[in-house]
């Protein structure tokens, strides 16, 4: 069984109730239909980017059966990685082009493409009458 980053971030929001859901039938097909899904998103008539779960509503199931068959089937995994690098294509050339909210477009990729700025330390000096102030801004990173 292949390990996929990206399904494993879809999850449901806090609070929400697990809703039990009729079992869906994996089709070999369906992960053709997945990569054209992606690679054509933006000739359609819905603006933004291509979405599993938008992909999941386009042939009548749910994003946690998409999910799963990332998980048990190899065709599908391997189609899914290519499909997030599409999502991850669009939202860097429509941030940096302006077509998409650049801020959110960050965003997007920091959720669900492992993104992230650089942390780094930033120092400013400040000069009045009275002395010289020296602020050190910094973040403490994460232990890994």
């Amino acid at each position: 069984i292949m390990r996929v980053k990206g399904c494993e971030r879809m999850g449901r929001p806090k609070g929400s109730k697990n809703v039990v859901r009729a079992k869906s039938d994996y089709k070999p097909e369906y992960a053709g239909m997945l990569l054209e899904f992606f690679r054509h998103y933006s000739e359609g008539e819905e603006a933004g980017v291509p979405t599993l779960q938008r992909f999941a509503q386009s042939i009548g199931t749910y994003t946690d059966a998409c999910c799963a068959w990332v998980r048990e089937h190899d065709d599908f995994a391997t189609v899914f990685v290519e499909a997030m690098r599409i999502q991850e294509r669009m939202l860097i050339n429509g941030g940096l082009t302006r077509v998409f909210d650049p801020g959110f477009a960050k965003f997007l990729l920091a959720a669900n493409h492992g993104y992230r700025e650089k942390d780094e330390k930033a120092s400013v000096e400040v000069t009045s009458g009275a002395g010289t102030l020296n602020v050190i801004v910094s973040r403490k990173e994460e232990k890994k």
